[in-house]
């Protein structure tokens, strides 16, 4: 029950009482979920102390295959932009490496 009060007032922007409830559960047992959690709360109030949960999370073993570079640059944006385009149009590169929005 405190898990769903947790991610309740999460949503809700009750941030201080979601991290001291996720606090609660993460006491009880070690669950990374709830570390996640907690550290998203913690986050908004107290980034040292988010930053000190975090700490306690496992390393990402999925992450070996991601080029952290390319996501920082922003590389796939372009595609992100074009989501909710009208019918008929889209972004073309230009040769230059800009970019140039068609509609046909």
């Amino acid at each position: 029950l405190k898990a769903v009060a947790a991610a309740f007032m999460a949503k809700h922007g009750n941030h201080k009482a979601a991290a001291q409830l996720y606090q609660e559960l993460v006491a009880l047992g070690d669950d990374n979920a709830y570390v996640a959690a907690l550290v998203r709360s913690t986050a908004h109030v107290d980034l040292s102390a988010a930053l000190a949960h975090a700490s306690k999370l496992p390393p990402l073993a999925a992450a070996g295959g991601l080029d952290l570079a390319e996501l920082e640059s922003g590389a796939g944006i372009l595609q992100a932009q074009g989501m909710g385009r009208k019918k008929g149009s889209f972004l073309q590169e230009k040769e230059d490496g800009e970019t140039e929005k068609r509609v046909g």
